[in-house]
């Protein structure tokens, strides 16, 4: 896939229209309901190229700041994604979040670092799948576990769930991870979005 030209499909991902619609919703939902909200991701068109970008707010809808994802995937690079630059921790009004994107859990030194200077990690996932019922691998696939482990700090995953559009599939396997990488919770239902609720500390 690298070696792939596939620019045009990530110039259609990162339409302006998509990240109006991202930051508006995520913004009025953390105002109205008064809680701070790590997005999901999605590809951002900036002065100096594509980036696949995820946004915290804060309770009162404000955006405390925003992450790029650094480990990207063979495809998004042939979509001309770019490796991202921030590194330091959001800060909002609960917690200092180590905001990282899905493949980032992958690298220890990079975790360790952000790990350093926050009161906990959530990292966003698509979790696509070919096909739903597509083996899961837990050990290859959790490596928040092993993170959490090292790091001594609780992971939030979330998953996306669920089909997107016909041809791409989720199957969510949001979890939560403790300090000593034991699983405290994880989310019941792999086809649809649902709210799990837990007391980090």
């Amino acid at each position: 896939f690298t070696k792939i030209k596939l620019y045009d499909m990530g110039q259609w991902l990162s339409q302006v229209v998509i990240e109006r619609i991202i930051k508006r919703t995520f913004s009025s939902l953390a105002k109205k309901y008064n809680m701070v909200i790590v997005s999901g991701s999605c590809y951002v068109r900036k002065f100096d190229g594509l980036y696949n970008v995820c946004y915290v707010y804060d309770n009162d809808g404000q955006l405390s700041g925003e992450y790029e994802k650094h480990k990207l995937v063979p495809i998004e690079i042939s979509w001309g994604v770019k490796k991202g630059r921030t590194k330091k921790p959001i800060q909002t009004s609960v917690a200092s979040i180590g905001v990282v994107i899905c493949y980032d859990l992958d690298e220890p030194e990079f975790i360790e670092e952000i790990s350093m200077q926050s009161d906990l990690i959530v990292a966003p996932s698509g979790g696509f799948r070919p096909f739903p019922d597509y083996p899961f691998d837990p050990v290859k696939e959790r490596p928040q576990i092993q993170r959490a482990i090292e790091n001594n700090i609780f992971i939030l995953r979330p998953y996306c769930a669920g089909w997107l559009f016909p041809g791409l599939y989720f199957q969510g396997n949001s979890s939560v991870v403790n300090r000593r990488g034991e699983v405290i919770l994880r989310a019941k239902n792999k086809n649809k979005g649902e709210v799990i609720i837990v007391d980090v500390y």
